[in-house]
């Protein structure tokens, strides 16, 4: 794979990672209003996004990894 390629593949992660947060933090912000869960509704919400995110993350380590070996 040439190295642009690979860059422009994995120059996604970091944003995958923010934006998982920030999204799931705002819909367990919306919970919150919606049916009073405060203050979980943004801590659960942010929670599954870090998960999410670092899935993703760890995910695009191992194509690399992958990659790089073969």
């Amino acid at each position: 794979m040439k190295p642009v390629t690979a860059a422009a593949r994995f120059s996604t992660v970091g944003l995958d990672l923010v934006l998982s947060i920030v999204l799931l933090g705002y819909a367990g912000h919306w919970m919150e209003l919606r049916w009073g869960f405060e203050p979980w509704g943004i801590v659960v919400g942010s929670l599954l996004g870090a998960i999410a995110g670092f899935r993703s993350l760890y995910k695009a380590a191992k194509l690399a990894e992958k990659e790089m070996d073969g």
